[in-house]
């Protein structure tokens, strides 16, 4: 396109963007400051109309104020003095506060009201929607309140006298009907047409109408002074309407603020911007012209002249001598400059293009010689290459920046991708030896200072496996001492690292079982009690030694019983936890290091469970053998602060379960549990505990399990002792010694009262579930035993049929006639009676028979021998017992899932033990019945 063409486009183009700007500044700038200048005060009159709204607010929290802080208001609401109403609340009143309705009212309603309202029905709508509403704890409201579709102006407040020393438990309120009033007033506000509308007097069209406006408006709307949204729209050219919405005390819409005012601020400046804009569009034209003419007289011919000399140029024999154009050579500005310079330039060229032709065959002779040389070099490269690439060891070469730019086949092998999948990546390196995380910082900062740096890593191969390899790294300097690249030389150690495992597992693991042996135990539990020692914690450890593993030996060979112990060590660690270590002690011995455990009860659930499973029948021979196992615990730091007392007292707890019956565990205790307080102390220590009350109460749950599901049918009430220096007793500790020297009398009565109390703030809180007491023989043969009983239930006013009372076997060892009689006693009273640790001690089925317990608990006994084949049918036998008798059956010491299956299997819906809960405190039983706690994953999945 001539250069010409493109200038009269270009003055078209900045005429027609002249054109553009006026038009939108009249359009997005001026106009709309005319409609927003239009729009404020439009808005001014929706404040003016807010104000007057406020005001009349104000009018009516100022009586409501004046009636509420007055001593006459205050004394009426204790006197009911009804000269009060007659003298204060007539029509005449009424008329005169221009009120619809007033009223007093507090937690139970309304004291008085009167109203002058027309429908009576509507009155008492009023009052239902202030109670519903309204909190008499809040002690005021103002503003409007829509009962139906009416809505009134509304304001409340406490009742006080009048120094406000002193509140009563009432407010006053008044309703105004307001409507005709305000816009009386709103029509009184010049420079504009104002008026409430509210939405029960619209149509729904009209309704939807401002919705739309509001959404259209929503964000651009101005504020008004209040704070409040004001949105409008034209209804004409000449008409502006605004409006603003009025929200009752509910934060609901029930109405809008109207405001027509005159458009005439923005039919002005329209006709002033139309007037602008044709002038300017005038003279931008003419300007576009003129320049249009100076361009071409003064730039383009001239430039047309030059265009012809550089034409002539081209051709060599056809430049002239002198100039052909003596008016540009006349020219004092730029063109006439450039005419001038053109002739000398055009002068020279044909010398330049002599010399050039000169230079060209030199540079021709220097590319021959160089291209020889080149030849040379590249036969070196080729040999380098070969070596770089045939080379048994994996190279490679990287950018500054750790990028692979080359590799050869080894190192492609190395990591499992082809060259091309490795260039542009970083090697993906890992580092096994150390955990510190700055390593691979460590790594490059000596490579950028040293040049160099070689140790043993691993190199992630693609299939995500881990290959152990030597690296060497080097950095190539330029002839500036800058880095330009690094070279790696890496070799393949998987043979010596496998190598390195044979002999690791020679030295650490059992050769038999593959478990860890006693050297990799002592290193494992030196690391846990290290780390203990410095950040607090537990850990025990457990000695399992076989029950009968002799025998099997004897009787299968020994390459029978080392298949037994493959099999033990698996069964054992398949029911640990992951973070345990589990490792064969040597012969028919095993240890475990629990780690991180919290509480005794979770060491008893998880031994429990290993007894369980190892004493699962095992084919040897073709015979379907059990054995047993005995265990010793120890727990660190409680059973010793070394780990040679650690598993001297483990060992020995082992062999206490052995003298014990076998195929059970025993907790070692520490130095100073072993040491036995003298029994003069302790009884002194009782006595002081007695009259000091330092006793407690624990309740552990009792849960039914019905399909899977758990619920809540009581608890135990276990007793416990903790004396001056905070250490706990339990019952075993102190029950015996009180029964001994008849103290055991006073401390039942305390347990009697204790559950009862605890009873009644369970009822208090709506939780009826049983409460089980234990009753000692001493204390049940006792005479005062079930009037005490009686007083306690008396006293906490309870349902006597939420106390249970445990008595052993034991009981009817004397007396049996006397026993019948205060057992009998106690069921006229409502007591529930269980018989506890049913086929432990002294049973008679036929004397149980005629006895007239609620219910028998099965002892723990049965319950966690459940591995064993005798404690099975006997658990069985006694749930059967129950059945037949007609009694519920509690299972006692139920600490794992398969001893809940079987018992469930066999009959058994009620369960007690540390499988569902240890003993909990009152609180936080009580937060368990309230459901604070889920009873949903008690019985496992």
């Amino acid at each position: 396109m001539k250069l010409q063409n493109k200038t009269t486009i270009s003055i078209l183009i900045i005429v027609i963007a002249f054109i553009l700007i006026i038009s939108a500044e009249q359009i997005f700038l001026i106009l709309p400051r005319f409609e927003k200048i239009n729009l404020e005060k439009a808005t001014d009159t929706v404040d003016e109309g807010l104000r007057v709204m406020g005001d009349e607010l104000d009018n009516i929290a100022m009586i409501v104020s004046d009636y509420a802080i007055w001593d006459d208001t205050y004394n009426y609401t204790f006197t009911r003095d009804e000269n009060f109403i007659a003298n204060n609340f007539t029509d005449a009143t009424m008329d005169n506060l221009n009120m619809a309705l007033v009223g007093i009212y507090g937690k139970d309603g309304f004291l008085f009201s009167y109203d002058r309202l027309a429908d009576s029905s509507q009155a008492a709508a009023i009052k239902n929607e202030v109670v519903a509403r309204f909190d008499p704890e809040q002690h005021e409201r103002t503003g409007f309140i829509t009962v139906g579709d009416k809505t009134y102006m509304f304001s409340c407040e406490v009742i006080s006298t009048t120094d406000e020393s002193q509140h009563a438990d009432f407010h006053i309120i008044f309703l105004r009907d307001y409507l005709e009033t305000v816009n009386q007033k709103l029509a009184e506000i010049p420079g504009a047409k104002l008026e409430i509308i509210e939405f029960q007097g619209m149509t729904e069209a009209q309704q939807l109408h401002i919705e739309r406006v509001f959404q259209n408006y929503l964000g651009q709307g101005a504020n008004a002074a209040t704070g409040r949204l004001v949105f409008g729209e034209p209804i004409n050219a000449r008409e502006l309407v605004v409006y603003s919405f009025l929200t009752n005390l509910e934060g609901q819409r029930f109405a809008v603020i109207r405001s027509k005012t005159s458009a005439n601020i923005i039919a002005e400046g329209q006709n002033s911007l139309h007037q602008t804009g044709v002038i300017l569009v005038l003279f931008g034209i003419t300007i576009a012209a003129l320049t249009a003419l100076f361009v071409r007289r003064f730039i383009i011919d001239p430039l047309n002249h030059l265009k012809i000399g550089l034409d002539t140029l081209i051709d060599p024999g056809a430049i002239p001598a002198s100039g052909y154009n003596p008016g540009l050579q006349r020219r004092q500005d730029e063109i006439g400059e450039l005419y001038q310079k053109f002739l000398y330039v055009s002068a020279d060229i044909k010398a330049a293009n002599a010399e050039n032709k000169r230079i060209n065959n030199q540079l021709e002779t220097m590319v021959l010689d160089r291209t020889k040389a080149l030849k040379a070099a590249n036969a070196k490269l080729i040999l380098y290459g070969e070596s770089f690439e045939e080379t048994s060891e994996g190279l490679l070469v990287t950018d500054p920046q750790g990028h692979i730019i080359m590799c050869n086949k080894a190192f492609s092998a190395l990591s499992g991708c082809s060259r091309d999948e490795l260039v542009g990546q970083k090697p993906q390196l890992v580092n096994p030896v150390t955990d510190q995380s700055d390593f691979y910082e460590v790594l490059w900062d000596a490579l950028k200072t040293r040049g160099s740096w070689e140790g043993e890593l691993c190199y992630l191969h693609k299939n995500h496996t881990i290959k152990p390899i030597w690296l060497s790294f080097n950095a190539i300097r330029n002839e500036d001492k800058k880095i330009t690249h690094y070279v790696g030389a890496c070799s393949d150690l998987t043979g010596q690292k496998e190598m390195e495992d044979q002999l690791e597992q020679m030295a650490f693991y059992d050769g038999l079982t593959g478990l860890p042996n006693r050297s990799l135990f002592y290193i494992h539990l030196r690391k846990v009690v290290s780390r203990i020692k410095q950040d607090g914690g537990k850990m025990a450890v457990l000695f399992i030694d076989l029950d009968g593993f002799k025998l099997v030996n004897d009787t299968f060979g020994h390459s029978n019983g080392d298949q037994l112990l493959i099999e033990v060590g698996k069964r054992i660690g398949q029911h640990i936890r992951e973070t345990d270590l589990l490792s064969r002690w040597g012969g028919d011995e095993f240890t475990v290091i629990l780690d991180n455990i919290r509480e005794k009860s979770d060491v008893k659930k998880i031994v429990s469970d290993l007894l369980y499973h190892i004493s699962r029948e095992i084919m040897i021979a073709g015979e379907c053998i059990s054995i047993g196992a005995s265990v010793g615990i120890a727990i660190f730091p409680d059973a010793g602060d070394s780990i040679e007392q650690i598993m001297i007292n483990a060992d020995k707890a082992m062999y206490v379960s052995k003298s014990s019956g076998k195929n059970c565990y025993t907790f070692a205790k520490s130095p100073e549990q072993q040491l036995e307080i003298p029994k003069i102390v302790m009884i002194n220590r009782l006595k002081r505990a007695i009259i000091s009350n330092a006793f407690h109460l624990s309740y552990q749950p009792q849960i039914v399990v019905e399909a899977g599901r758990c619920q809540i049918f009581g608890a135990e009430a276990l007793i416990r002792w903790t004396d001056e220096d905070g250490h706990t007793y339990m019952p075993d500790d102190f029950i015996a010694l009180a029964e001994e020297t008849g103290m055991i009398n006073a401390l039942g009565q305390w347990v009697i009262n204790e559950a009862c109390q605890a009873i009644r703030e369970f009822m208090a809180l709506g939780i009826a579930v049983p409460i089980s007491i234990n009753v000692s023989v001493t204390q049940f043969k006792s005479d005062d035993l079930v009037g005490t009983v009686k007083q306690a239930v008396k006293e906490n006013r309870i349902d006597p049929q939420l106390l249970y009372m445990e008595l052993t076997e034991n009981i009817f060892v004397e007396d049996e006639k006397k026993t019948l009689t205060a057992i009998k006693a106690l069921k006229e009273l409502g007591i529930k009676i269980v018989l506890d640790d049913f086929g432990k001690g002294y049973s008679s089925l036929g004397l149980i028979s005629q006895m007239p317990f609620d219910l028998i608990k099965v002892d723990k006994c049965f319950t966690q021998g459940i591995g064993l084949e005798k404690e099975k049918k006997l658990a069985a036998m006694i749930i059967s017992i129950g059945e037949v008798l007609n009694l519920q059956t509690i299972v006692e010491g139920v600490e794992t899932r398969e001893q809940v299956d079987f018992h469930g299997h066999n009959g058994g819906r009620i369960y007690q033990g540390y499988y569902f809960s240890k003993p909990l405190e009152k609180t936080e039983f009580m937060d368990l019945c309230l459901g604070k706690w889920s009873l949903e994953n008690m019985a496992g999945e």
